[in-house]
């Protein structure tokens, strides 16, 4: 930790009225930007109380720690006013929080729990105060651990839940979480992927989105940034979709569904693990010029309206109620379903409804996050509660064309072209008829398969 001592040594009186004023002097005197502040501690310094501030600013794409002696005080008393009053004036949060943290030290090359150790444990625990109780760290053993876990959690005084790892291992945490009965209450909790895997599109679209766009093919800038924002406490709104299908039932996704190129790459190449995310490029190319697959699939979707955009789900904003036969109330919670789709086995009909066939299809991918990972920018313009699924559809390129076309997909650049058909949706369903299917990184059955978006649903944290 770089460390900034020059402070003065003249003790400083503080009342409740100037300590605000006195909290942005020091802080402006000392060239602390405001928004690198995660935290504020007061110290005994040879028996004088005084003030340290944790900051975290910029440092070629990474936050890198520095603390700064603002003054030493009177009194522990007024220590803690102008602690207190530095952190009011940073915006971040003035209580003590406690989190919840799921470790899995399986994802990508298996660096979660370094990443977590080296990365975050000091920022969080010793800078910004957070409070991981014994109890609240957890390392999975097994796939749907996280799942299992997040059903039953008491999170009656939970300020946080972070996952160290993939998307994978955040999926499992949604799905635990939409099963549970208390989901109004539940989904206020902000969500934090901090970057452990192969595949870290969560943490990767935030950062993105977040102004910290660079470096995010490097585990310990991400997870390092990814951290800072939860130190922060900032959150968001963030987007949930409802997948369903028949063999898997409802799935909760983040991230997107895959069909045919897209989710071969994705599952087949497992066997490249080792190689962390590089593993998607090499295997994409292999396939492009190997063997040059193609699938065919039939789509049908309903585009975004003009007044899609502003409104939440039916019942989800506040939860609704009823009375009992005795006029006592009951509470209902959220409910969310996909209320403009028809059951798997009902025809797509209605208004506004369209349907593609998609033949010799070489690229299909329906997504909610703006990026796919540290060096695919699938979609620059997305919001995280846009409200919107972005469908990118690519058929009969040659393999030179196609190869471009995911060499752009590091920038962007892929969608200033005519080649890339692409489609704002609010609900689609996918009826593949051959290739596998993906939905945010978990393989399903080859059926048809429907979702919906859900605006706003969770939060995650964020700027």
């Amino acid at each position: 930790m770089n460390s900034n001592t020059n402070a003065s040594s003249k003790m400083v009186l503080i009342d409740e009225t100037a300590s605000i004023d006195l909290a942005k002097r020091l802080l402006q005197q000392k060239q602390i930007n405001l928004g690198d502040v995660v935290g504020a501690q007061v110290i005994d310094v040879n028996s004088s109380p005084t003030v340290i501030v944790y900051s975290y600013p910029l440092v070629k794409y990474r936050r890198t720690a520095t603390s700064t002696e603002l003054g030493h005080c009177n009194s522990s008393d007024d220590a803690k006013k102008l602690c207190q009053a530095v952190k009011s004036v940073a915006g971040i949060p003035l209580k003590r929080r406690n989190m919840i943290v799921i470790i899995n030290p399986k994802s990508g090359k298996g660096l979660a729990q370094q990443v977590w150790q080296q990365n975050c444990i000091e920022m969080l625990s010793k800078h910004a105060n957070i409070n991981f109780k014994n109890e609240n760290v957890i390392l999975t053993t097994r796939a749907n651990e996280a799942t299992e876990l997040a059903e039953h959690w008491d999170l009656s005084d939970i300020d946080g839940i972070l996952a160290v790892g993939g998307d994978g291992t955040m999926y499992e945490i949604i799905q635990g979480l939409m099963k549970r009965k208390d989901l109004s209450e539940i989904r206020k909790i902000p969500l934090a992927l901090i970057s452990g895997g192969s595949g870290n599109a969560w943490s990767c679209s935030i950062l993105y989105l977040s102004g910290m766009e660079k470096g995010l093919d490097s585990l310990q800038t991400t997870s390092t940034n990814m951290a800072f924002l939860v130190a922060r406490g900032k959150f968001k709104a963030l987007d949930l979709s409802i997948a369903e299908n028949n063999t898997q039932g409802k799935m909760y996704s983040f991230l997107s569904l895959n069909w045919g190129f897209a989710a071969a790459v994705d599952i087949e190449s497992e066997v490249c693990r080792c190689c962390g995310g590089l593993r998607f490029t090499c295997y994409a190319i292999k396939l492009i010029w190997c063997s040059c697959a193609t699938y065919n699939a039939t789509l049908h979707y309903l585009p975004l309206s003009r007044d899609d955009n502003n409104v939440m789900s039916k019942d989800i904003e506040n939860g609704s109620s009823k009375n009992n036969d005795d006029g006592t109330n009951i509470n209902i919670d959220v409910l969310l379903e996909n209320d403009l789709l028809p059951s798997l086995n009902t025809p797509i009909e209605g208004k506004g409804w369209k349907t593609i066939d998609l033949h010799q299809n070489q690229f299909f991918m329906a997504s909610q996050m703006p990026t796919l990972g540290g060096d695919m920018i699938i979609n620059p313009n997305s919001k995280l509660d846009d409200g919107i699924i972005n469908v990118q559809i690519l058929d009969r390129a040659n393999a030179c064309a196609f190869t471009k076309l995911l060499l752009d997909v590091e920038t962007g650049e892929h969608l200033n072209g005519s080649a890339v058909r692409v489609i704002d949706c609010v609900a689609l369903r996918l009826e593949p008829k051959d290739g596998l299917v993906v939905v945010d990184g978990e393989l399903v059955e080859r059926e048809p398969v429907q979702m919906q978006i859900h605006k706003g649903f969770l939060n995650a944290f964020c700027t």
